[in-house]
């Protein structure tokens, strides 16, 4: 694996490649590590309470719907005073019990960048990106596998150690990429009738409410970007 080449990389008041040139190999992103899972669950409270008691898990960030309940978790590892990533693990109160999306690091944005070019040349279908996420600040680049799960390359995300308490904010479909191209509408639930099927289904048996569906559809539905 070559060396990262953040350390040579020029910036406008920080030049330390000199007389240096950057021409990176057209090769496949050499992955470092699983880096996190995201889960999508119809029992927030149950489900994000098992892991931080059973793992020990510490949420970084935490976003609650309207009515002030949270919905979303990215938790890290308690490593002490030593860095963990930002999330290792994704928990988010839905309509479904589903596994959404792993993720894998990737050596630095010339890896990610060139990974892709050749994912597409080999006829992957490409999801979403490159851009970065607000929570976590991760470069991205979402992907689809032959069985259509998704997987993500990502690299540059935050680290904290422990001691660092959790941030709170409103849960918002826009909040989670800074810049790029728009989310894709798959990552929402889809509006069809084996979408409400289920819903009727999972109101009948008393797992989720009226209530909390509108919630969720007032955070999901919000223009992302309502200034373009």
């Amino acid at each position: 694996m070559r060396a990262s080449l953040v350390r040579t990389t020029n910036t406008a008041d920080h030049t330390p490649r000199l007389n240096q040139t950057v021409r990176t190999a057209i090769e496949p992103a050499k992955v470092t590590k699983l880096g996190h899972v995201v889960l999508q669950t119809l029992d927030f409270p149950r489900m994000s309470e098992w892991y931080m008691r059973v793992l020990g898990i510490i949420p970084t960030d935490v976003q609650y719907l309207a009515d002030g309940s949270p919905n979303l978790a990215f938790c890290r590892l308690d490593l002490g005073h030593q860095a963990a990533d930002h999330h290792t693990l994704v928990l988010v109160g839905g309509i479904e019990e589903k596994y959404e999306h792993s993720a894998y690091e990737v050596l630095d944005l010339d890896a990610l960048g060139q990974g892709q070019q050749v994912l597409r040349a080999q006829g992957h279908h490409h999801m979403w990106g490159i851009g970065r996420h607000l929570l976590g600040s991760q470069l991205f680049d979402y992907w689809h596998d032959p069985e259509g799960f998704e997987y993500e390359h990502y690299t540059d995300g935050d680290v904290f150690t422990a001691d660092v308490e959790t941030f709170y904010s409103p849960l918002d479909f826009g909040g989670i990429w800074a810049w790029g191209d728009d989310a894709p509408a798959s990552m929402k639930p889809q509006k069809n009738l084996r979408t409400v099927l289920r819903l009727l289904s999972l109101i009948r048996r008393k797992l989720i409410t009226p209530q909390r569906l509108k919630l969720l559809s007032a955070a999901l539905d919000a223009p992302a970007r309502p200034w373009l």
